[in-house]
């Protein structure tokens, strides 16, 4: 009926009976917290990496026994000095990065921005190596052996 449904158990019943209905957008319902905005960075994504890409979108995109879901994948690459220098905009970035670490956060959480974790995990990666448990390594240099390359130590 197009309004919005808070009720957790009215959620559930309407996804399993497939009656529509969805997540509403970054920013909520309406204009006043930006909703509209959210709704139309939603659609966006949902045509660059589901229309463009021939792939399913939306409420299209579903995982069955009889069928792959059809996910499609969006990359973009953007000339940044295309729109202003380098070195401005990676001083901006740090400034917009410490903006976001100075924030309140939760009580005994930290603020984490998009890849920081995936850097830090890169990091230690090249400093101590990668872990791979003990039954995977003998596998793998089981292989190396059968194809006559060196074993892993």
């Amino acid at each position: 009926d197009g309004k919005a449904e808070t009720s957790p158990s009215m959620l559930l019943k309407n996804f399993l009976e497939k009656r529509g209905g969805g997540i509403l957008p970054l920013g909520g319902e309406g204009e006043t917290f930006g909703g509209h905005k959210g709704y139309g960075l939603s659609m966006a994504v949902d045509m660059l990496s589901g229309i463009l890409t021939n792939a399913t979108w939306s409420k299209w995109v579903k995982n069955t026994d009889e069928k792959n879901s059809n996910l499609g994948h969006f990359f973009i690459a953007i000339n940044v000095e295309a729109f202003l220098p380098l070195d401005e905009f990676k001083r901006k970035m740090k400034e917009m990065i410490k903006d976001i670490k100075r924030s309140r956060a939760a009580e005994g959480r930290k603020i984490w921005y998009p890849g920081e974790k995936g850097a830090l995990t890169m990091e230690t990666r090249l400093k101590i190596g990668i872990p791979i448990y003990n039954k995977v390594l003998e596998e793998i240099n089981r292989i190396a052996e059968d194809i006559g390359v060196e074993r892993l130590k």
